[in-house]
């Protein structure tokens, strides 16, 4: 006969969820309006997001500090790449070009 409470299942359940490494969100981020797409640096300390307006913002992904931006763009922004040793961002435009940004000067 069935068990209608099924507590064998949820007994087997709730050990393999206690076994499971769950990863819980360090902190969450607020974006300004609908966010496109971000880029984690190669040694995972800065993110930078790219938003709907075409805003490059980068941000500690420690803390969720902001540490720079936002860095405004009349053209539609295709991809941005950020390098783990400098303050280099790269960012690639819709209409074929690229602009290379100094974050701390922010230009």
């Amino acid at each position: 006969m069935a068990n209608p409470t099924n507590t064998a299942v949820l007994t087997r359940l709730a050990t393999l969820l206690s076994y499971h490494p769950w990863m819980i969100p360090v902190f969450s981020f607020k974006a300004d309006g609908t966010m496109k797409s971000l880029e984690l640096d190669g040694n995972g300390k800065r993110i930078v997001t790219l938003s709907g307006d075409n805003n490059l913002r980068v941000w500690n992904s420690e803390n969720g500090a902001r540490l720079a931006g936002p860095f405004k763009h009349t053209n539609n922004v295709s991809s941005v790449k950020l390098a783990s040793v400098s303050n280099t961002m790269v960012v690639f435009l819709e209409n074929g070009t690229f602009e290379v940004w100094d974050v701390g000067l922010g230009r």
